[in-house]
Parts: C-alpha cells; structure tokens; sequence
C-alpha cells in the first residue's frame, strides 16, 4: 500500500531587508518555522501558498517567486508535530503582499498556555544565529537562493 506525500508550501517573507517567522513555543520545545502549510485535495501548490498565508497571517500575496524544493524532508524531532516523515517542501519568495501580519485561521485557533506561535521578523543575519530554526539547513539555502 502506497501512501501519498504531502506537499507542503512555504512562505518566506521579505520586506525591508527582514524575514517573517514564526517562534513555535510549546511546553518541551521553542523553535522557529516560515509559515505554510500542506497542499489540499485538487490545490496547486501556488494555490495552498496564497491560502496558507492569507490563513495564518491573514496577508493577501501579491507577487511571489518559486525559490526551490526540499524533497523528502525528514523532521526527527518529536516537538515537531508533522503528520508524515517523508514531505516534499516548496519554498516560494513572497516580496509584495497587502495587510499587516496577524496571526489567524487554525493556528491562532489552537494558541493557549501550551502551543503559541509569535510572528517575528529578523535579519539574515540574525536568522543565520538561530539553532533551532526547521528545517536546520534553510538559511544557507535562503543564502543562495536570495541573499546575492
């Protein structure tokens, strides 16, 4: 038995030379993610990307550029609660949107005492001094992908 893989779209943010990112803080782990999510049943991956960020940051994207694919990713730790070991990660460079970020959609619905999620932006230098950013390599592969 086959089992489908998923297909996650992920959002990195850009604006005035900063980074959007989530800091995750749960009771046994804080760690840092670019927001995004899985592709739904008859979605394209450019349309999860649109959805995910209008969802979660409440942002309508105007223009974005695919930057790379992470294929078969594997997270190995348990703080990290993904669904599937093996996902295909597309990232995607978001430069224009419309809106101020706010957290929004199932992950502000699930925020209390044990799961909150905070919308940080940072520097490539500071995202560059952040050990538990997933997946650990993204920033050297931001690096040569959009830092030039």
């Amino acid at each position: 038995m086959s089992t489908k893989k998923r297909h996650r779209a992920t959002a990195i943010i850009y604006k005035d030379e900063k980074f959007l990112i989530f800091r995750r803080v749960k009771p046994n782990a804080e760690y840092f993610v670019f927001p995004g999510g899985g592709m739904n049943d008859g979605e394209t991956i450019e349309q999860a990307l649109l959805r995910e960020v209008n969802e979660e940051l409440s942002l309508n994207v105007l223009k974005y550029d695919y930057l790379f694919t992470i294929s078969d990713l594997k997270i190995n730790n348990s703080a990290i609660n993904y669904s599937e070991d093996d996902q295909d990660h597309h990232y995607f460079l978001i430069t224009d949107f419309c809106g101020v970020p706010e957290l929004g959609g199932p992950e502000k619905e699930s925020v209390d005492e044990n799961n909150q999620y905070f919308i940080e932006w940072h520097t490539f230098n500071q995202l560059n001094c952040i050990k538990n950013i997933y997946p650990g390599d993204i920033v050297s592969r931001l690096f040569g992908s959009i830092v030039k």
